[in-house]
């Protein structure tokens, strides 16, 4: 049992958040059916988890390409965009992905960056998933093709040794070098997931949560750079692109182009983290396969990300997402495989075991009916976790407008009350019920 001396009425909700977030989210008919007969939580969920397997949505190898940067040398350095490619990274490796390319603080410099993606683009084949994420400084300048942006203001994403000198000038990339290298991996038959966790990402840069006790930005202020020595890898006509030109690609923005994303803390996790992205990195875990067909949609994913981000950020951001059409079509697939728990040895009198989770068939005629299965005991989470103290209700909302089918629902491990989204909910999600 968890200590109680400093549990106060928040922090037992808080605990006791996390059984209504498991209660809300298994279906109504048949909570664990399944037999699973006096074992512990972790044997429980060891035997329920397998090995998670992702593919591309035409069943094509799943590229990872993931920069984060944290160490700039002319600019305020950042928190968290290193954590948040390392767990992109570490996402991907978990689920099979094998080609992952990660370029961290010093190791992104322009050469590099644009070797490394031009070494992407000739090693991708047909029906591939690239996953390319950047987490970093951000930033707005005037555009440099009149007319191609419609606030008259390219996107650009800093590298580590930007600064406003002639040489230093050329460590950064414009948002039209990304569309540039995007339009090559969809002309070699690959579908793009690009994901941008910074701020004016809806164009790019990224701010931390004024909630926290320092203050860290995703953003730098606007600069003149007397000579400028950058010549972009994109065409004229790449500045024109807009997501719609795209026809296999889909983005992910942490906040749009007028919008600054905050760094946040994530309950469990040490320093500041980017809330995009560790949405993202659990959705490729398969978080994102709310109804487990194996197959996310864009609709899934889109929904899953918002969720989580809304929550972390407090309510105070709200991703950027476009896809190709039609919402149905599958992001990528989620294939999981089965683990098969061998019977623990007992001692003599001692019962422990995992029932079948197939239907029992009806014995042969003749033969005595199967013992009926004891049910699982039950946990009371909410009480374990607050001590034995009174739990307050946990504040729930639904992000879909259909917060009335939350009404009414079984009480199963603490009291819930169903608030509108703006009003600081425990728990957000949708009324899938």
């Amino acid at each position: 049992m968890m200590p109680t001396r400093t549990q106060t009425p928040a922090v037992r909700r808080l605990l006791a958040s996390a059984a209504v977030a498991l209660a809300l989210s298994l279906p109504a008919a048949g909570r664990l059916d399944a037999a699973v007969q006096n074992l512990t939580a972790g044997e429980q969920a060891a035997a329920a988890a397998g090995p998670v397997q992702l593919q591309g949505p035409g069943h094509g190898a799943v590229r990872g390409f993931v920069i984060g940067i944290d160490a700039y040398k002319n600019v305020r350095p950042l928190k968290g965009a290193v954590a948040d490619a390392e767990d992109i990274e570490g996402a991907l490796k978990r689920v099979g992905v094998t080609d992952v390319t990660a370029l961290l603080n010093d190791q992104a410099d322009r050469p590099t960056l644009l070797r490394e993606l031009d070494k992407l683009v000739q090693r991708t084949q047909r029906n591939d998933l690239v996953i390319l994420s950047i987490a970093g400084h951000g930033t707005q300048e005037t555009e440099r093709v009149k007319g191609s942006q419609p606030d008259g203001m390219d996107s650009v994403f800093l590298l580590p040794g930007f600064e406003i000198s002639r040489a230093g000038s050329t460590q950064r990339v414009i948002g039209s070098e990304f569309n540039h290298y995007i339009k090559k991996l969809e002309g070699k038959g690959a579908r793009v997931l690009f994901v941008a966790d910074t701020c004016h990402g809806g164009g790019m840069a990224r701010d931390v949560d004024p909630r926290a006790e320092e203050m860290s930005f995703r953003q730098v202020t606007r600069y003149t750079i007397p000579v400028d020595d950058l010549k972009p890898v994109s065409t004229p006509q790449d500045a024109f692109l807009t997501e719609l030109d795209f026809e296999r690609s889909a983005f992910l923005a942490a906040v749009d182009r007028k919008t600054k994303a905050p760094e946040v803390r994530i309950p469990g996790i040490t320093g500041f983290r980017g809330a995009l992205s560790y949405a993202v990195a659990r959705a490729i875990e398969g978080q994102a396969d709310v109804n487990r067909d194996g197959i996310v949609t864009f609709d899934e994913l889109f929904t899953n990300v918002r969720e989580i981000v809304y929550q972390l950020s407090d309510q105070r951001q709200s991703p950027v997402t476009f896809s190709p059409p039609g919402d149905k079509d599958a992001a990528f697939l989620v294939t999981r495989g089965v683990k098969v728990m061998s019977p623990t040895p007992v001692a003599q009198g001692e019962s422990k075991s995992i029932a079948a989770v197939t239907p029992t068939s009806a014995p042969a005629q003749g033969q005595p009916a199967a013992s009926p299965i004891a049910p699982m005991p039950a946990i009371d989470i909410a009480k374990e976790a607050s001590g034995g103290k009174p739990v307050p209700a946990v504040r729930i909302a639904s992000l879909d407008g259909q917060s009335g089918k939350l009404r009414g629902l079984t009480v199963l491990q603490a009291p819930y009350e169903v608030v509108p989204p703006t009003q600081n909910p425990d728990q957000i999600g949708r009324a899938h019920v």
